[in-house]
């Protein structure tokens, strides 16, 4: 089998798989889970030091609960503010000609590996780099090579150029783990 796909991705999509990857991906989930108790974990020490160093009184109490608040809604917010900045910084760095993802390229599946040609590189992967296949039903494939880096694989593109069952098929075989999300 060969399946040679042109994979044409937009900023946005290359945004949407960041967040995804974040809320979605077991790595990404365990990142996000870590920072969220480090995150915590400091305004809870905020709280502790004021009572150590400025002792009981209604202030100290004033500023703890008004620190928690804030902790806790940023906390409640935190995905929407990681989205955020995850918007702005792509955005940057697009404007600065440094876009942190290949526009266009072609995908080259074969028995073998993959092979990806970019206009800037052509690289070799075997398939033992490739750690997990997660589908977004109906939207996006993502193919994990590690826990940060992964191919788009849009949906409609891939309906466009190829029988997408029987890519998928293929893939499944040659991926070690598959995970299926809702939109």
């Amino acid at each position: 089998m060969r399946y040679e796909l042109q994979i044409r991705l937009t900023e946005e999509e290359y945004i949407d798989f960041n967040i995804s990857h974040t809320t979605r991906s077991p790595y990404g989930k365990q990142s996000s889970r870590r920072l969220k108790w480090l995150i915590a974990g400091l305004f809870a020490l905020a709280v502790v030091m004021s009572f150590v160093l400025r002792g009981v009184n209604e202030s100290t109490v004033l500023y703890a609960v008004l620190v928690a608040l804030l902790g806790g809604l940023f906390l409640w917010r935190f995905d929407r503010f990681f989205s955020r900045i995850m918007k702005r910084t792509v955005k940057q760095m697009t404007k600065t000609g440094k876009k942190p993802y290949a526009p266009e390229s072609t995908l080259i599946f074969s028995e073998e590996g993959i092979l990806e040609i970019t206009p800037e590189a052509k690289t070799e992967r075997q398939w033992s780099s490739v750690e997990r296949l997660c589908l977004v039903e109906g939207e996006v494939w993502y193919l994990y090579l590690n826990s940060a880096a992964a191919f788009i694989l849009p949906v409609a593109q891939l309906d466009a150029q190829t029988d997408i069952g029987e890519l998928y098929r293929f893939l499944e075989g040659k991926c070690p783990a598959v995970d299926r999300f809702g939109k």
